[in-house]
Formats: C-alpha cells, sequence, structure tokens
C-alpha cells in the first residue's frame, strides 16, 4: 500500500523539474515580480500588519542585493527531487524520514519563490513531535511553534487567498476588499498542540461547515482551500511519522504490523498523505507558474463577480 502510494510523486516531479533550469526559474521569478509590482505587494503588507509576520514580497532589488536566492532554491528543489524519488527505493522503515524531508524542501521551494522573511532563513521545522515514554501511538501529541518553516508554509497558503485550519488568520472577502480576521476554529489549542488522533480525524468540510462564513465572505481563489487545507494536514502526518520512524524506530516498525486499529488508521491515513504530497508537488507549479494571473472573487448580491476585487 505505501510502495504504490510512493510512486505517485514519479509523474508529479516532470512537471515541475524544469524549475531546477535558471533560465526557466529565473523567467518564472521576474514574471512573479513583474506581477508584484500591482496591489498585490499591499496585501502582504497588510497581511504583515495584521498578523505580526514579517513577510514581504520579493522584488528585483531584493533578488540583486541576495545574489544567493536562485541558486539557493533551485537546490531546494533539486533536493526535494532526490530524496523523493530516493524514498520510493528504499524500505517502510526508513522512506518516511527522506519523504519528510523532501516535501520539507519542496515546501521551502515554494516559500522563497514568492516571498522572503525577516529573519531570512527560518531556525526550525516550526513543529515539535511528543512521543509519550509509553509508546501508546492515540497520546502523540504535534505542537506547532511562534516560528519556523511551517508558519511560513501557512502564510503562503494564506496570501494565496485561501483559509488554514492551522492559521491564526483566514482571509476573507468583506465590502469587496480582502480582510484578513482571527480563525475562530483554530485546530490546535491555546499552546499551539494538537493530538495526532484530531489530526487524522481532521475533515475540511465540517472545519469549513464552523467557520459559518456568509456567502459574500467566501474568497474564490485560483487554488482550493480543501487542497490546500489537506496538503498541510498531510505535511503534519508525514512529519510526525517520520520523527517516529527517526526517533522510536521500533514503534514505527510496531505500527506497520497493524495490530490495532489505530495503527491501521495512522497507516491509512499517512498512504493518504503520500498521495496528497504528489498532489502538491503539481500544485507548487501551478502557484508559482499562475500566481502573474492570481485574482480573488468575491459574491455581490450573490453574483460570483468575475473582476479583480480591491486587495487593499
Amino acid at each position: 500500500m505505501l510502495r504504490s502510494s510512493l510512486k505517485n510523486q514519479l509523474k508529479s516531479w516532470s512537471q515541475i523539474e524544469h524549475f531546477t533550469l535558471e533560465y526557466n526559474y529565473l523567467s518564472t521569478i521576474n514574471d512573479i515580480i513583474d506581477f508584484y509590482n500591482k496591489d498585490y505587494s499591499k496585501l502582504v503588507d497588510k497581511y504583515g500588519e495584521k498578523t505580526n509576520r514579517s513577510v514581504f514580497s520579493i522584488s528585483h532589488e531584493y533578488v540583486d542585493s541576495n545574489p544567493d536566492l536562485i541558486n539557493n532554491n533551485m537546490s531546494l528543489l533539486r533536493n526535494a527531487i532526490e530524496l523523493g524519488r530516493t524514498s520510493i527505493t528504499v524500505g517502510d522503515s526508513i522512506s518516511p524520514i527522506l519523504l519528510h524531508y523532501s516535501f520539507h524542501c519542496l515546501m521551502s521551494f515554494l516559500n522563497y519563490s514568492l516571498f522572503h522573511w525577516s529573519p531570512k532563513h527560518a531556525k526550525s521545522h516550526g513543529l515539535f513531535t511528543y512521543i509519550p515514554p509509553n509508546n501508546i501511538p492515540s497520546k502523540i501529541t504535534l505542537r506547532i511553534t511562534p516560528s519556523g518553516v511551517f508558519k511560513r508554509f501557512i502564510d503562503v497558503f494564506s496570501l494565496v487567498g485561501c483559509p488554514i485550519a492551522f492559521s491564526q488568520y483566514i482571509p476573507i472577502a468583506r465590502k469587496n476588499k480582502v480582510e484578513f480576521i482571527e480563525n475562530p476554529v483554530l485546530i490546535q489549542n491555546d499552546h499551539g498542540q494538537i493530538q495526532l488522533k484530531d489530526i487524522l480525524n481532521f475533515e475540511h468540510r465540517d472545519w469549513k461547515d464552523k467557520l459559518k462564513l456568509k456567502d459574500e465572505e467566501n474568497i474564490e481563489s485560483l487554488f482550493s482551500d480543501v487542497s490546500l487545507n489537506n496538503f498541510v494536514i498531510s505535511y503534519s502526518i508525514i512529519f510526525i511519522v517520520s520523527n517516529i520512524a527517526r526517533y522510536r524506530p521500533a514503534l514505527w516498525n510496531e505500527i506497520l504490523l497493524g495490530k490495532d486499529e489505530f495503527n491501521i488508521k495512522i497507516i491509512q491515513k499517512y498512504s493518504l498523505a503520500i498521495r496528497f504530497y504528489a498532489d502538491f508537488i503539481k500544485t507548487v507549479k501551478d502557484i508559482i507558474s499562475r500566481i502573474k494571473w492570481i485574482y480573488f472573487r468575491i459574491r455581490i448580491n450573490g453574483t460570483l463577480q468575475d473582476e479583480p476585487i480591491n486587495f487593499i
């Protein structure tokens, strides 16, 4: 089951591999920057002010003053591809470790292709897995730290117009403008913690229903908030499994035996997360290639408007 899920990556990598060539990637970055010269960069500033996040649009000045940026980003993508392809060739005992770092590199490639942060480099994954001493899988807990790569991942998805379950602020349409409001249905607690069992049970439709957004508050983004939330959940699951495989290998091997219902659920959801990762690879290509055409649509008097709305 895991082997067939891992092989789904192969076709996806071929769709994004051309970004490892400097001419192709640099041309795309220039297209993105040209788009940012419009009002969208003001939306990024608004998001940063609202969320107290030091996130900024990339610019020609930023690229010129950071000559290693292009090569670093292409190296992240090359590493993501190599790690992902290698994860298919090894056994189930260690493939989660390689898969996580592939996902991590690809996520960072997306982050730093679109935005930059202060400080320049994240100092951690932004996630911490607590595995209890008694090795009971149902008691495993994930903690989201105040900073790190994971938070930057959430920034990116929020800034392409999608409400994310882990995000403290979500984008909505209000009076023909994009605003960011506090997420009333944050799935982690006030300490940034969420149990593995709750991650495995996450259903986007149930979460979205609890938001109770009015039709006119929903933003029609180029990218599906269902898919983007599934990617974030999938990254969380792969991160947790990779930590189990790395730090508690005996526990991971026991889970793979599927001796009880919860262990089977971990395997099933991990297998699904691997499949979502293959979709995420294609989505990264779409976001980077199409962000220059991004716009949000809202409903006015119940009618979906085809014209771009005001970002600010």
